[in-house]
């Protein structure tokens, strides 16, 4: 098989107590487990409701005023940290520890980990190790 990065994560196949968490109330909310972009979305969100909560006292708001606290403003996520680079005038999101390894065989996607965590193909153990 093949094995793909993918910016997204599968919050049901992580381990992580925040991800536990979340895939619990969103299969008590919706009665199945998280699909693609879920938690990503879920973290989007609350990023910027934070932001706006830590800004809230302010009076009005001005664009640049909420895009510089959030670009200033690191947050742990469900799957992965999210923070934004401050040394690029276009504040793109830092993917460092937010990439996600799938193995892709038999036409289905297997979620393998944190693409930083994963140390091993996943056919190697039954290869004997041999990488």
């Amino acid at each position: 098989g093949w094995v793909v990065s993918a910016p997204y994560s599968e919050p049901a196949a992580m381990t992580t107590a925040a991800a536990r968490s979340f895939t619990a109330a969103y299969r008590a909310r919706y009665g199945r487990a998280p699909g693609r972009w879920a938690a990503e979305a879920y973290d989007a969100v609350n990023l910027v409701a934070g932001t706006l909560s830590a800004l809230g006292g302010a009076g009005d708001l001005t664009p640049g005023q909420v895009a510089d606290r959030l670009f200033r403003t690191p947050a742990q996520g469900v799957a992965k940290p999210l923070r934004f680079s401050t040394d690029d005038p276009t504040h793109p999101l830092d993917f460092t520890r937010a990439s996600f390894l799938y193995d892709v065989s038999g036409g289905a996607f297997r979620f393998l980990g944190r693409a930083d965590e994963v140390t091993r193909p996943p056919d190697a153990a039954a290869r004997g190790g041999r990488d």
